[in-house]
């Protein structure tokens, strides 16, 4: 069993709370490990910025965690970005991308993000970079959709953060 902190990774958008997950002792967030594995990598920089455009400009800012952006379901997590997806009249196409970001999306304003990589082969428990974070993903997304239906995490009145059952914006569980 392993404690995490449940995060605020970004808050500013206009329309979704964005969350990630961080491990007792460690100092990066998972998404932030994801980000800083690419940041400076000439082969995925154009690919990262796809995914932070798309999670904070076309989420974040413009269409809310909508359903189509969630529809790569790898077990309990999604992977992002999604293959296809239209929302309103714009269509997003991310086939044959390289990179994936697992998520796990509560509501139009609210959404998990974990830690990801390159899928390299046909199947993300085939790609060694992504094989552990898709099992860790999966594994958080069981843990923390059982403390959401038991009570143990809330949703607050304005529906963009989790509290726990004293109100605290502080939340630690154990998977």
């Amino acid at each position: 069993m392993a404690l995490i902190s449940l995060e605020v990774w970004d808050d500013s958008s206009r329309k979704v709370t964005f969350y990630t997950i961080k491990r007792d002792g460690e100092t990066e967030t998972e998404t932030d490990k994801f980000l800083l594995q690419f940041h400076n990598d000439p082969k995925f920089g154009t690919n990262l910025q796809a995914i932070i455009s798309l999670l904070l400009t076309e989420m974040g800012d413009r269409h809310g965690a909508q359903t189509p952006f969630f529809s790569r379901k790898e077990n309990a997590a999604s992977a992002l970005p999604p293959p296809y997806a239209r929302v309103s009249h714009i269509q997003f196409k991310y086939k044959k991308f390289p990179l994936r970001l697992y998520s796990l999306r509560i509501s139009n304003s609210l959404v998990i993000l974990f830690g990801g990589g390159i899928k390299s082969a046909a199947t993300a428990q085939g790609s060694p970079d992504l094989a552990q974070k898709f099992l860790e993903a999966n594994h958080c997304s069981k843990a923390l959709k059982k403390d959401l239906k038991k009570g143990v995490i809330l949703i607050s009145p304005s529906g963009r953060e989790f509290i726990d059952q004293l109100g605290n914006r502080t939340i630690s569980i154990t998977i």
